[in-house]
């Protein structure tokens, strides 16, 4: 079967279909945030292709905020305490930021669940592909909430070494423009009927963590890992629960950082990874959930206010008619020997 792209409706809802040899697949909602509504992806080797994305069907996941699917998170990942923040000697307040209100610290940007514009889709040999957008006026953000103007494109590609994501960021506006890029993708534990949680392990070669907060908000220390959070060799994840901000992550030779989800009953291993413009990871993988997310961040959460009181957190700048880019993607394959 070759590579295609093309339109569907599911559930109501207008998407596109991108497919390739051996029935592999990915979804993509464009009117819900550019989301992922299903991935499907192949180990090689001759093995049948698996579904690893854990997402309910698309009229749910509209109402299902960041907790399923594969959100996208910008222009900030993560919270910001209070919803308020400084940047250039301006202050600045977000929608929802209400002092003592429960969920009080705003959450992940303004564009995982917002409509975007499907611009143009297409396949070849090489795979097949649909370019999304979306521009900061649509989102209707008051001025006081948000400083600078954008354009965010986002291509979505199934490609025969698995999904990739390829990334566009255009300052249209005639200030600087600070932002962070972070995804959000949850991922099925077990990655195939018939196993177990005990089965899987985590790895990340992060050096550490980010103290947080009880509200989950960083403080601004870096701890060295261990214990359960020492992901730099197989970590089984058994009973472990994380919702956690990784740093110092070790890069390999090309300059990617990645993370792994390995199902030894399956005898499959996933990889998260992303390019040299990402620095941090977030895992998230509560107990009660049967999926982990594994989340690269060009920043930390709160970078904001972390890089107010300066903490270096790597917080982004495009100055006016800039243009940032980056690339992060999936793979599939066998658990090595």
């Amino acid at each position: 079967m070759a590579f295609q792209a093309m339109p569907v409706r599911v559930d109501g809802m207008e998407g596109w279909e991108l497919s390739g040899p051996g029935e592999t697949r990915c979804l993509v909602l464009a009117e819900i945030g550019s989301q992922l509504g299903a991935l499907r992806l192949a180990p090689g080797g001759g093995r049948q292709s698996v579904d690893v994305l854990y997402v309910p069907p698309p009229a749910q996941q509209r109402q299902a905020t960041w907790s399923t699917g594969a959100p996208i998170l910008f222009p900030f990942p993560g919270r910001i305490a209070e919803g308020e923040y400084r940047y250039r000697g301006r202050a600045f307040r977000l929608p929802g930021g209400t002092q003592g209100a429960p969920g009080r610290h705003p959450l992940h940007g303004f564009v995982g669940l917002a409509r975007w514009s499907v611009d143009a889709a297409g396949a070849g040999a090489e795979g097949a592909w649909v370019r999304t957008a979306i521009e900061h006026e649509s989102l209707g953000v008051p001025p006081e909430a948000f400083p600078g103007r954008y354009r965010l494109t986002v291509t979505h590609q199934l490609r025969p070494d698995g999904y990739v994501q390829e990334i566009v960021v255009d300052n249209t506006g005639t200030e600087p423009f600070p932002f962070g890029y972070g995804w959000h993708p949850y991922f099925l534990v077990p990655l195939a009927p018939g196993g177990l949680r005990a089965d899987c392990a985590l790895t990340l070669r992060a050096a550490a963590r980010w103290e947080l907060t009880a509200e989950l908000l960083p403080t601004g220390r870096r701890l060295a890992v261990a214990g359960p959070y020492d992901l730099r060799n197989p970590n089984p994840l058994g009973e472990k629960s994380y919702d956690d901000p990784f740093t110092m992550v070790e890069r390999d030779a090309g300059g990617d950082i990645s993370a792994t989800l390995t199902d030894g009953h399956a005898g499959l291993c996933l990889t998260v990874w992303a390019d040299s413009a990402f620095r941090d990871w977030v895992v998230y993988a509560p107990r009660t959930l049967g999926a982990v997310s594994l989340e690269p961040y060009t920043c930390a959460p709160d970078a904001f206010n972390l890089e107010a009181r300066g903490v270096s957190a790597g917080l982004l700048e495009l100055s006016p008619g800039q243009t940032w880019r980056a690339r992060l993607g999936v793979r599939l394959g066998p658990v090595a020997a």
